[in-house]
C-alpha cells in the first residue's frame, strides 16, 4: 500500500516536471525566435514584375509656320501710317497700313478698264461659239438632207425606168442614163455624210478650245472683280487690310515708304494653316519616337498637347522632329518639350533601388528563398547577378538572371551577404 502511494507521488512529480519542461521549451523557442529576429537584418520585400520602361526626355523647341502667305500690291502705294507689327495677331479686315487714297483711286480706274476689256473679249468668244455651233453646221445638215431626198426621188425613177426597159418601152441607154444620175447623187450623199461627221469631230475640238478660253476669261474676270472689291474696301478704310485671321510674320514697309510690286506688303500665317514646333533629340532617344506620338509642350505657363508629324535623321545621328500643337503658339517662340518614351518591354522589371553593384561594377540583386527550420520557416537571401537593360529613376529592365514574380530585397536596414538569414519586415511582393 505504501509502495503504491509512493509510486503515485512519483508519477505526479514526473508529470509536473514534464509540464514545467514543456513550458520552458515553449518560452525558450519564443524568446529564441524573437531575439533571433531582433538580430537579423530587417528588409522590405518586393517581387519581379513585367512591363515597359518609361523615360522622360526634355528638349528645346522652336515654333515655325507651316505655310507662309505673301500679299503683294498691284500698284505702288505711299504708306502714311503703320498699324501692325511682325508677330501681331490679326482678324480679317484689320487695318495694317494706311496709304494715300489717291493711289487707290488710280488703281480702281485701271482695274475697271481691265474688267471692261476682258468682259468684251468674253462676249466675243461667246459669239464665236454660237456661230460655230449654228451657221456652218446648219448649212451642212441642210445640204445632206437635200441630197438624201434627191436620192430617194431618183431611186423611184430608176425603178420605174427598169420596169419600162424590161418590157421594151425604153432603150437600154435611157435606163443606164438614169442609173448613172442615181449613182452620182448617192456619191454626193455619201460625201456630205462624211463632211457632217468630220465637221462634228472638228467642231468638238474647236468647241473645247473655245470653252477653255471662256473659262480662262471667266476666271480672269473673277480675279479682277475680287481685286476691285479689295480696292473698294481699302478705299473705305484708306489702307491695306488683313486677308484673314492669323499672325503677321513680316512687315516690309514703314510710314513714308513707297511700296513696289516685287516685295510683299506683308507675310502672314493663317490660323487654319497653323504652326509646327521643331526640336532636336539625341540619336539614341530619337529611335524611340515615331510619327503620331504625343508630346507635351510648355509655353507661357501652359501645357499644350502636340503630335509628331515628321522626322528626319541627320548625318550626325541626331533627329529633327516636327510636332503640330493643338493650339496656336506665337511664332519663333522657344518652348520646352517633354516626352515620356517607352524605351523597352521586359519580362523582368524591378525597382531600381533593389539593384546593387559590386567592386567590379557588376549588377546583382538579393532573391529571397523560404526554407524550413527547427523553429519554423525562415528566409534566406541569394545573391544573384543580373544583366540590366533600360532604366529610369523608378524601374530597371532585367535582360537575364531573374524570373517574373521572384521575391527580391527592396530595402534593408543593414548590410546583406549571400546566404544570410533575414527578417521580412514588410512584404510588397504579395
Amino acid at each position: 500500500m505504501l509502495k503504491e502511494e509512493q509510486m503515485r507521488e512519483k508519477k505526479k512529480k514526473i508529470l509536473k516536471l514534464g509540464r514545467v519542461f514543456l513550458i520552458v521549451m515553449v518560452l525558450i523557442t519564443f524568446f529564441s525566435k524573437s531575439m533571433n529576429s531582433w538580430l537579423l537584418p530587417n528588409v522590405v520585400a518586393d517581387k519581379v514584375a513585367s512591363g515597359k520602361i518609361k523615360q522622360e526626355i526634355i528638349a528645346e523647341g522652336t515654333v515655325k509656320p507651316t505655310e507662309v502667305a505673301s500679299v503683294y500690291g498691284n500698284e505702288t502705294y505711299k504708306i502714311s501710317k503703320l498699324h501692325k507689327q511682325a508677330g501681331d495677331t490679326v482678324e480679317k479686315g484689320d487695318l495694317i497700313y494706311s496709304i494715300d487714297a489717291g493711289d487707290f483711286v488710280k488703281q480702281m480706274d485701271d482695274l475697271k478698264l481691265d474688267y471692261a476689256i476682258v468682259e468684251n473679249e468674253y462676249r466675243q468668244l461667246e459669239n464665236d461659239r454660237a456661230t460655230l455651233i449654228n451657221d456652218e453646221k446648219e448649212q451642212l445638215d441642210e445640204a445632206y438632207k437635200t441630197a438624201k431626198a434627191e436620192c430617194k426621188k431618183l431611186e423611184a425613177k430608176v425603178d420605174q425606168q427598169k420596169e419600162l426597159y424590161e418590157i421594151g418601152a425604153i432603150t437600154r441607154s435611157d435606163y443606164e442614163e438614169k442609173k448613172e444620175l442615181l449613182d452620182a447623187e448617192k456619191q454626193k450623199e455619201l460625201e456630205l455624210a462624211k463632211a457632217v461627221a468630220n465637221y462634228t469631230e472638228n467642231i468638238s475640238s474647236k468647241l473645247q478650245n473655245l470653252e477653255l478660253s471662256l473659262e480662262n476669261k471667266a476666271l480672269k474676270l473673277q480675279k479682277i472683280d475680287n481685286e476691285i472689291v479689295a480696292v473698294e474696301e481699302a478705299l473705305s478704310n484708306e489702307g491695306i487690310l488683313a486677308e484673314g485671321k492669323g499672325m503677321l510674320i513680316e512687315i516690309n514697309y514703314k510710314a513714308g515708304d513707297k511700296t513696289n510690286t516685287q516685295l510683299p506688303l506683308y507675310q502672314w500665317v493663317a490660323d487654319e494653316s497653323g504652326v509646327v514646333v521643331e526640336f532636336e533629340v539625341d540619336g539614341y532617344w530619337g529611335e524611340f519616337l515615331a510619327l503620331g506620338d504625343e508630346i507635351k509642350i510648355e509655353y507661357a505657363d501652359e501645357k499644350i498637347d502636340a503630335f509628331i508629324i515628321s522626322s528626319q535623321k541627320r548625318s550626325e545621328g541626331d533627329f529633327i522632329f516636327s510636332a503640330e500643337p493643338e493650339t496656336m503658339i506665337a511664332l519663333n517662340s522657344s518652348v520646352e518639350i517633354k516626352m515620356r518614351l517607352a524605351v523597352g518591354d521586359y519580362n523582368a522589371l524591378v525597382p531600381s533601388a533593389s539593384i546593387f553593384n559590386d567592386s567590379k561594377g557588376e549588377s546583382y540583386v538579393y532573391v529571397i528563398e523560404n526554407e524550413a527550420g527547427a523553429f519554423g520557416d525562415k528566409f534566406i537571401i541569394e545573391k544573384r547577378y543580373v544583366t540590366i537593360g533600360n532604366h529610369n529613376d523608378e524601374n530597371t529592365g532585367i535582360l537575364s538572371g531573374l524570373n517574373a514574380n521572384d521575391p527580391i530585397v527592396l530595402y534593408s536596414d543593414s548590410v546583406l551577404a549571400d546566404g544570410a538569414e533575414i527578417d521580412v519586415e514588410e512584404d510588397r511582393s504579395k
